[in-house]
């Protein structure tokens, strides 16, 4: 193992053009078929922990463990029983001993080393006092994401063999309706539960605690400490997966702690001034990553209120110094602010237009502009607290257009990450410092990547002049194996210990990976075209009316159909003054009219014909949709995946109906069609 003092990270970082240049280097020797594996330049050998003393989890959180430093902040509601106030905070030295007190009470209740519990909650300070509680007698967290339903989260307990669940208090119910879940024992709430649940709960033969009963049990048991080794098994995350049972990814704690590093000692180079806003799902291998970074370097963590809505309403309270994201979060705060600028009188939108134009075109040059910022972007920057360093954004691809623009507004670096649960949500991320923000960067400093053949997409390593194939990646934060799955884990982690991701990558001049394509999730039409629906969805959501875009096609037939819901705040805002006869507030009725199926089959061509599509990657037919993609209705993950067997099934007659109406149409495509 290797670690890397903070004195030679900060030396590393700072003025060195060099790197951006050529940020990995190739190692050891060449395949048939594959390029050879690349490392960070800075770190050719490879990363397993931040410090000699920080080798598990548990470690981490003892860290800071007598700070009297805020760690743990959430808005308390005010007297109105409505209005969020200020943030409150709960110190490092607070979390830790509500910790110890609830891992005592789990060992108390039979809980031991090795066994699992579940957490089942929305992001909050007590999730990660769950957390560290269960580290201080290595017993494994389970993450049971918030919107599960019943049968998903009975499929986890039971896999999972889970004994016992901390929940928050609307969660209950949920476990309840369960009709066999055997291993589960116990429910501890994190909320005083409804007289109705209470009913409930005395009719079951489930034992209960609340969260404060259960800190008190622990505080009367206390028990000595026994933490895990840091090859053993520190949590278990279920893929929310598009398709069948959500796969159990069991992390170790090298793996956790190597992320820590890794992205500690890469990119970010956080430091204990460091405010993080966390809203990402913690039932995912980032957000988790992200907490545990920012907990090791002894910064705050701030919740959002649980209402994704809510979100920029929280941002700008807490003031976080950098933004995590996904592409759909960045778009839609895209277009919300050019609905607000549009809005404006005609001086204000033409100095923001020449302004941004004039930004944005300092910047390719490696200029600046502090007039423009003084004028109008010191402004825009308050609207995300005025502190944020750098904005990241990962689970797709980010739109160029959106990156440069967030850039110039925010007046801050904007990074793309590439990773998955598999590898604790992170393996290549930009760095603040390289001006493009169009690829993923290099490797992480605790792992390595190659990339492998795909001949029948027509990606080779020896692709001139940029090598592409499947991304691969090996290192210390790779995770051990799919849970009690011995077949798709021999499937997707080699012996070797390279996993295959099933991503499409390329390596770039300057050393870095862009992702470009996904192996999975492409169909070929009648013509034999080979068609990648989630890079076309991608391209069409970049229209200002489109909100979620649904990509379809099948080997029976020529061309391409979708489903389509409108973004409807930007609509309110552009199309009645020029359609005064729709009524805005019948989304069923607006849906079905032949003048927005117009008007946003136009905007989706405007957006094909930007991105170069071909005449076969374009969408000849769409149904639009008044009703969002969502967890709720199980047409998305909680990481804002579309479920694509889900919306196919659910969208079957429609889509067959499309194909229909678009033939009787066009005659003459009936006959390239089976």
């Amino acid at each position: 193992m290797s670690t890397v003092s903070n004195q030679q990270h900060i030396q590393r970082i700072s003025g060195d053009e060099k790197f951006i240049a050529s940020q990995s280097i190739t190692v050891g020797g060449e395949t048939n078929g594959e390029t050879k594996a690349r490392r960070n330049t800075k770190y050719p050998d490879l990363i397993s922990q931040p410090d000699d003393t920080t080798k598990t989890l548990y470690d981490v959180y003892q860290k800071n463990k007598n700070s009297e430093k805020p760690f743990l902040g959430i808005r308390g509601l005010l007297a109105d029983g409505k209005t969020r106030g200020p943030y409150q905070w709960i110190t490092y030295k607070d979390a830790a001993k509500r910790a110890e007190n609830v891992g005592f009470a789990l060992f108390n209740q039979g809980i031991q080393k090795g066994d699992r519990i579940g957490i089942f909650s929305i992001n909050r300070p007590e999730w990660v006092i769950s957390d560290m509680g269960s580290m201080n007698h290595g017993i494994v967290p389970v993450a049971l994401y918030a919107t599960l339903g019943p049968n998903a989260i009975e499929y986890v307990i039971n896999h999972a063999e889970i004994k016992l669940v901390l929940c928050e208090g609307k969660n209950i119910d949920k476990l309840l309706q369960m009709t066999n879940a055997q291993s589960l024992t116990t429910i501890v709430s994190f909320d005083q539960p409804t007289e109705a649940i209470l009913n409930k709960l005395k009719d079951s033969s489930i034992k209960f605690f609340t969260l404060a009963q259960f800190e008190q049990l622990g505080a009367q048991n206390p028990t000595a400490h026994t933490p895990s080794n840091p090859d053993d098994l520190c949590t278990l995350l279920y893929t929310s997966g598009s398709t069948g049972n959500p796969k159990g990814v069991m992390l170790t704690h090298t793996n956790m702690v190597s992320e820590v590093a890794g992205a500690y000692f890469s990119p970010a180079g956080l430091t204990s001034d460091d405010v993080h806003m966390s809203y990402l799902p913690l039932a995912h291998s980032f957000e988790r990553a992200v907490v545990s970074m920012v907990c090791f370097v002894g910064g705050q963590i701030g919740f959002f209120s649980g209402v994704i809505p809510e979100l920029f309403n929280d941002i700008h309270e807490l003031k976080p110094t950098f933004l995590c994201g996904a592409p759909r979060v960045w778009q839609k705060l895209h277009d919300k602010m050019w609905l607000t600028i549009n809005g404006e009188s005609w001086l204000k939108r033409t100095l923001f237009t020449w302004g941004l134009s004039s930004k944005q075109s300092a910047q390719k040059s490696g200029g600046s502009t502090p007039i423009w910022d003084s004028i109008i972007f010191s402004k825009t920057k308050e609207r995300i607290g005025g502190r944020v360093k750098f904005i990241l954004s990962g689970s797709a691809p980010l739109d160029p257009k959106i990156g440069e623009f967030l850039k110039a507004v925010f007046c801050c670096p904007v990074v793309q990450g590439y990773g998955l649960t598999e590898n604790v949500g992170g393996a290549c991320v930009g760095y603040p410092e390289d001006p493009e923000s169009a690829y993923v960067g290099p490797p992480l400093a605790c792992c390595e990547v190659k990339l492998v053949d795909v001949p029948e997409m027509n990606y080779y390593a020896t692709d001139k002049p940029n090598p592409r194939g499947e991304v691969a990646i090996r290192g210390y934060n790779v995770f051990k194996g799919y849970y009690k799955d011995p077949e798709k884990t021999a499937e997707d982690l080699r012996q070797d210990g390279w996993f295959h991701t099933g991503d499409i990558g390329r390596w770039n001049a300057n050393g870095t990976l862009s992702i470009v394509d996904r192996k999975k999730n492409i169909f070929k039409l009648s013509q034999g075209e080979y068609v990648a629906a989630e890079y076309l969805e991608g391209i069409y959501v970049r229209s200002p009316l489109a909100s979620q875009v649904f990509v379809y096609g099948d080997s029976l037939n020529s061309f391409l159909v979708g489903v389509v819901v409108p973004d409807f705040d930007v609509l309110e805002k552009l199309i009645p003054s020029k359609y005064p006869h729709l009524d805005f507030n019948d989304k069923k009725a607006l849906v079905k009219s032949k003048e927005l199926y117009k008007e946003i089959m136009d905007s989706l061509e405007v957006s094909a014909k930007g991105a170069n599509l071909q005449s076969f990657e374009k969408m000849k037919h769409i149904h639009l949709e008044d009703t969002a993609f969502s967890e709720e209705n199980n047409l998305m993950t909680p990481s804002f995946k579309p479920k694509r067997p889900q919306l196919k099934e659910h969208y079957e007659s429609i889509i067959a109906n499309l194909y229909k109406e678009y033939k009787q149409l066009h005659p003459e495509i009936s006959r390239f069609d089976n």
